[in-house]
């Protein structure tokens, strides 16, 4: 099982501070009270780490695709988040999420893998019998956290187009595919602590997931 990309998220309840400063110049000069910048996300590409960072008026995402463990990706999220709390104090949180892409090599032919998946996961019919591809999505609510699962076989050029910026070597032909996203809507004001303990309950959970999934799924092999 690889990981090869995670993302931590914040949604503020208010814009960043240097957008709110903007905006009060824009609507001190324009004399227009309720004037609201527009425009797209602010994306800082770090390409020696791999690393993106993406400012939205009312988000902060940190993508990380050059990481070897989750641990790896926790430590270095909280270090950006730490320094970027330092320049410009965040504000107000009303959600905070963490996000994880792991894929497990399969050494068949993408039709073996679609079909062993099938197996496990579907009951037979029409549709499914005919179906030359297909994905799964599992949402778990639990208080405040959502648990999202998403999962199915997958080939190499999809990877690269669709989930990753940088690319990566020696990705496999065929894998399955697994993304999983811890999400809390809470409101709460920035502290690395708080934040460190989150990331590491949804890591953890990760994990397992993952796990579960693929010894599931290997079990069908036998």
């Amino acid at each position: 099982m690889e990981l090869v990309k995670a993302t931590i998220g914040l949604r503020f309840s208010e814009a960043l501070s240097p957008w709110l400063e903007m905006r009060r110049i824009i609507r001190g000069v324009g004399e227009n009270p309720s004037a609201e910048i527009e425009g797209s996300p602010l994306v800082m590409d770090i390409k020696d780490k791999r690393q993106r960072v993406v400012l939205h008026f009312k988000a902060f995402e940190f993508i990380q695709e050059g990481v070897n463990s989750i641990e790896d990706s926790i430590d270095a999220a909280v270090d950006k988040l730490v320094k970027s709390n330092s320049s410009s104090k965040l504000p107000q949180m009303a959600q905070m999420w963490y996000e994880s892409i792991f894929i497990e090599r399969y050494a068949v032919p993408f039709h073996e893998l679609l079909l062993l998946m099938k197996n496990r996961f579907l009951r037979p019919s029409a549709l499914v019998d005919s179906t030359t591809d297909f994905g799964l999505i599992f949402d778990e609510i639990e208080g405040d956290v959502l648990k999202h699962y998403q999962t199915g076989p997958m080939r190499k050029e999809q990877l690269l187009k669709m989930y990753l910026h940088y690319g990566r070597d020696r990705v496999p032909d065929n894998f399955v595919f697994l993304n999983l996203r811890y999400q809390q809507s809470k409101d709460f004001a920035f502290d690395a602590d708080y934040v460190r303990e989150f990331l590491q309950a949804a890591g953890q959970w990760q994990t397992q997931q993952a796990k579960s999934v693929l010894s599931y799924l290997k079990k069908g092999e036998d």
